[in-house]
Parts: structure tokens; C-alpha cells; sequence
């Protein structure tokens, strides 16, 4: 079975980096100050942080329609089998349009992902170690979705401006917050965000995340999500004296637009 894989922009890859694994790329669109951009295209994460300010006005949109079509026709005629694993289902609308023109292909296979980032390249790169030697696509789609929601994590972020343009916090509850130098813990599970708590200082909020999110477990894969914090290598430091392994990985811009610049997020997932 020849089998090839679409992913999108949320995987924080630049285009040039997901065509160089033989991946197809689908481009979510940034907003930044009312210039759109192709991200991973036309703004590389280091171009981002250049141009986002605190004051910054940010949106994010999903990958055109006819653009998702063009690669889906491209691929489809070169492999027996597409598995697209595009960004979580609960943050954006970009996998309910996926599926709705993946319809039109009979081998164009939507996984229900509940990855962000740069994990959702490493669980890409499984799925097409695991089907090597499989022929059965319907074994291959159940693993992807095995390693997809097995994703779990808490996110800190550190400038609340963000949460506030996207509707996730009130204004006034900002303000207090950032008066009494409180910080959320909003956690990552099944593919979406909830608020589970607060902390005190910015640093002890995310040693305390870290410590929640390892628990007992040892043996998951672990990786920092940076948002171009300065605590990020403290942070790994502090996790690794737990006798944890960890990485730390960008944010990817659509992300960020979210949890605004500075954040910080403590991932696992288990293949």
C-alpha cells in the first residue's frame, strides 16, 4: 500500500520542512494587524515574533477550500491511501471543511485529531513507520487515532491580552489577574482547552503544571511548547530533575495568537 500523508500549518513546519518528509502541507491563514499571510509560507515562527506586539490584532482562518482541493486531486492520484491529520477539531473549523471535500475522494482519510503542533508531525512520522508493512488502511487509521488522543497537557499563559481578544477570559477578570500577578493553568485534553486553576508568578505556575501533567508518568513522550518565553529552559531544567525526558518546541503561530506571546505549555502523548 502506498500511502501518503497531508498535514497542516498547526504542526508549526514550514512548508519547505513538511515537503522535504514527502508530506503534503495545507497552510492555515494569519491575520496580523489586517495583512493576511499563508503561515508556513509566507511567515516563518521567527518572522511572527517580529511582528506581534502586545497590541497586536490577530485572527486565524482555515485553509481555503479550493486550495485543500488542489492538494487532495494531487495526492489521491499519487498514493492507494491520504491520511490528513490536521489541527484539533476543537480549536478550529479547519477538519470539519477537511472532511467535507474529503467526501469527494474515496482514498482521502480524515484522522479525528486531537494533536497540536509539533506532535502531530511526530505522530505523522509513526503512522508511516507503523504502516510499512500493513495493507489494511482501516488498521493504519485506528492507529492514528490511538496515538492522536492519547495527547495531554497544560498550557500557562503569561500575557492574558490574548485570552481576552479571543473571548476566553473577560476583561475585568484580566485586569485582576494581572493586578494580583495570578496566572491560568487551562488544560489540553481531547483536543481542547478548559481552565482548571491558577498560580502565583509565572514560574511556580508552570512547575506546578509540569508536576500535574507528569504524575506518575515516566514514560511518555514530553515536550515544551515555547511561545519565545524566557523561562522555557529553566522550565526544562526543573522537568528533567523530576528524572523526566523533555524537548522544547515552538508554538505554533496559531497558536499563539491564542495564548499570546510568552506562554508556555507541558505536552505528553504516548505512540
Amino acid at each position: 500500500m502506498k500511502l501518503g500523508i497531508i498535514i497542516d500549518s498547526s504542526t508549526g513546519i514550514s512548508k519547505s520542512e513538511a515537503e522535504k518528509l514527502g508530506f503534503g502541507y495545507l497552510p492555515l491563514f494569519l491575520t496580523i494587524d489586517g495583512k493576511e499571510y499563508k503561515d508556513g509560507i509566507d511567515l516563518s515562527i521567527e518572522e511572527y515574533y517580529k511582528l506581534l506586539t502586545d497590541e497586536s490584532e490577530v485572527r486565524t482562518s482555515a485553509t481555503p477550500p479550493g486550495l485543500t482541493e488542489e492538494v487532495f486531486k494531487d495526492f489521491s492520484k499519487k498514493f492507494d491511501h491520504i491520511i490528513v491529520l490536521p489541527l484539533s477539531q476543537n480549536l478550529s473549523s479547519q477538519m470539519q471543511n477537511l472532511n467535507m471535500i474529503a467526501n469527494d475522494f474515496d482514498n482521502v482519510h480524515i484522522i479525528s485529531s486531537m494533536s497540536v503542533g509539533p506532535l502531530i508531525k511526530n505522530q505523522a512520522l509513526s503512522i508511516v513507520d507503523f504502516a510499512k508493512d500493513k495493507d489494511d488502511i482501516d488498521k493504519v487509521i485506528a492507529y492514528g487515532n490511538k496515538i492522536s488522543q492519547s495527547t495531554y497537557g497544560i498550557v500557562v499563559p503569561q500575557n492574558l491580552k490574548f485570552l481576552v481578544k479571543g473571548g476566553r477570559v473577560g476583561p475585568k477578570a484580566a485586569a485582576m489577574a494581572d493586578m494580583l500577578k495570578i496566572c491560568p493553568l487551562i488544560e489540553y485534553r481531547d483536543g481542547g482547552l478548559e481552565s482548571i486553576g491558577k498560580g502565583r508568578t509565572f514560574s511556580k505556575t508552570v512547575q506546578k503544571a509540569a508536576l500535574k501533567v507528569i504524575g506518575n508518568d515516566k514514560e511518555s513522550n514530553y515536550y515544551i511548547y515555547n511561545a519565545n518565553s524566557e523561562y522555557a529552559k529553566d522550565l526544562k531544567e526543573f522537568i528533567e530533575s523530576q528524572g523526566v525526558k523533555v524537548t522544547i518546541v515552538e508554538f505554533p503561530p496559531v497558536i499563539t495568537n491564542h495564548t499570546g506571546p510568552g506562554a508556555l505549555g507541558i505536552i505528553k502523548y504516548k505512540d
